[in-house]
């Protein structure tokens, strides 16, 4: 793990703002789809109840 983050600190610190923020990106649209798919698919959260 602290190779990882030796490379990390090794790019450019516009490298890693582009890291980061794909990161937080990949993550809210992961996060975005599930609500989406929960909404367009209300038999589970039926069944669940």
């Amino acid at each position: 793990m602290n190779a990882v983050l030796d490379r990390l600190a090794a790019l450019p610190r516009g490298m890693m703002t582009m890291a980061v923020v794909a990161a937080a990106a990949t993550a809210l649209v992961a996060v975005c789809g599930l609500v989406a798919w929960m909404i367009l698919n209300p038999r589970r959260a039926r069944a669940r109840a």
